[in-house]
């Protein structure tokens, strides 16, 4: 994905014309204000000719969830904190827009703290724990920093003609399949119940992994307005 990305940064760069031949006063800035599946964003989009545009955006998104999708109940602590690079090509001369582009992630995990599933009891690999003797089982769920990014899009923050626009946006980052870290601590079992329990929690890991696979896709769904100055 990373070099279906390249190729549509090099596609770019050849249509753009020598810049200081490009660069007039209808060249602008733009800063957009967003909401949607990447969070709160801000964004600020150059012109660089009258179909290209660069855009560069900050994103904050951290939401609490609740994960069931084992026989172990998770209390989840998403953050999903990002900086993004594109590229916005208007083949139309409009509103319309083909986007490709980079997020890099300060966060990008989610924070888990297993919760009993029965009257104060936890089932890991279908074994039974009493939650009173195996402390607490925590970890996390982590994705890819970097993740590569396509989409399609209305609005154009740089235009000349409007000092107002709308921000309408979809597309999909490409953040690969996640990988889960979890951990048993302050176990008071019997040292053989203690090494049964890290079994167990290993093999929950795995089975969460599989379970979360369908995250390595994050769909982008965002809508704003902007503001060219």
């Amino acid at each position: 994905m990373e070099k279906i990305v390249a190729v549509f940064f090099c596609l770019v760069s050849f249509t753009l014309p020598n810049l200081s031949q490009a660069q007039n006063n209808e060249d602008g800035w733009g800063l957009g204000f967003k909401v949607g599946s990447t969070g709160l964003g801000l964004e600020l989009t150059r012109s660089l000719t009258d179909t290209i545009n660069l855009r560069g955006s900050y994103n904050f998104f951290e939401i609490d969830e609740d994960i069931d999708d084992t026989e172990v109940n998770y209390d989840g602590e998403f953050r999903k904190n990002s900086i993004g690079l594109l590229a916005d090509w208007h083949p139309w001369d409009g509103d319309f827009r083909l986007s490709a582009g980079i997020y890099y992630h300060f966060d990008n995990e989610i924070n888990i703290v297993a919760t009993p599933t029965t009257s104060a009891s936890f089932i890991f690999n279908d074994t039974v724990f009493d939650a009173t003797n195996i402390g607490s089982v925590d970890g996390d769920i982590g994705f890819k920093r970097t993740t590569p990014y396509l989409g399609i899009g209305w609005g154009n923050a740089a235009q000349p003609e409007q000092r107002f626009a709308y921000i309408l946006e979809f597309g999909v980052q490409f953040q690969d399949s996640p990988s889960a870290n979890l951990a048993a601590s302050n176990c008071t079992l019997p040292l053989n119940g203690c090494a049964e329990l890290d079994a167990a929690v290993l093999a929950e890991v795995i089975e969460l992994e599989h379970e979360i696979n369908d995250f390595k896709l994050w769909p982008v769904l965002s809508i704003g307005f902007s503001y060219r100055f």
